[in-house]
């Protein structure tokens, strides 16, 4: 992010200098503004389409749309809190509902949950795909957020 503020500023100088007439600016440095211009255009979109992904939010659970699925990244040690419920009998409308809690390790689009609370294994790799998280099983926790890379 801060590259990209960077990258504006740079752009909003460099637009500066070589549109107005009112600096004194010598002709190298307006050369250089055109060029800092054009490596911020291109540079930002680079940015742009390698944007990390941003794995906190709700979701749902195509195997159990009625249950909850929430993900919650710390930024700085990238430890995941993973909480939500599964069916007992169902999800919803107060028909009861087993209430759990995971962790997780986030590492840029993937995430290794350990499922050993719940009787599963430990480091199951879930990755980002457009929309959600996908798990090896083949499930899909879809986010509720409209906007998806």
């Amino acid at each position: 992010m801060l590259i990209m503020k960077t990258s504006l500023y740079v752009t909003l100088a460099a637009s500066l200098a070589v549109s107005t007439n009112a600096w004194a600016v010598p002709s190298f440095v307006k050369k250089a503004a055109s060029v800092a211009t054009a490596s911020a255009i291109i540079g930002g979109s680079a940015l742009v389409s390698n944007a990390v992904v941003d794995l906190n939010g709700s979701y749902t659970d195509e195997q159990h749309p009625e249950c909850t699925r929430q993900v919650k990244v710390n930024r700085f040690t990238k430890v995941a809190k993973l909480t939500g419920t599964d069916p007992n009998p169902a999800c919803g409308f107060g028909t009861g509902e087993k209430a759990w809690t995971l962790t997780g390790k986030v590492n840029g689009e993937q995430i290794l949950v350990d499922e050993t609370p719940i009787g599963g294994p430990n480091k199951v790799p879930g990755v980002w795909e457009k929309g959600g998280i996908r798990f090896p099983d083949g499930k899909k926790w879809v986010s509720k957020v409209v906007d998806h890379f």
